[in-house]
């Protein structure tokens, strides 16, 4: 089975099928985190300038917030002011594996 799977273009309907199949869904605050918290597949969800108190997982350990420390975060904001973007950048891959590993344990 494929450890890394982006899906190409595809259908509301067949994304939710395609995520109900997998063990875990690594996303941003978007429509596929939604769905797969739908289908019952665990999330780790990573929220830069969304607010993961208002979007993020309920107290399921099945679902994963990540989120900036940064003090402009959570800013709501579609475009970022600053050159770099602060929230995303302050998220390490190393954090949203541990997240990851635990909820496959």
């Amino acid at each position: 089975r494929e450890r890394v799977f982006i899906a190409p273009e595809t259908t509301i309907k067949r994304l939710g099928a395609l995520l109900k199949r997998m063990d875990a869904v690594v996303t941003n605050d978007g429509a596929p985190k939604h769905i797969a918290v739908a289908v019952k597949t665990p999330t780790v969800t990573v929220h830069g300038p969304t607010d993961y108190r208002a979007w993020g997982p309920s107290a399921n350990p099945a679902h994963r917030a990540v989120y900036s420390s940064e003090p402009c975060a959570p800013c709501e904001k579609m475009k970022c002011p600053y050159e770099a973007v602060r929230c995303m950048e302050g998220i390490s891959p190393e954090r949203v594996y541990k997240e990851l590993r635990g909820i496959l344990k």
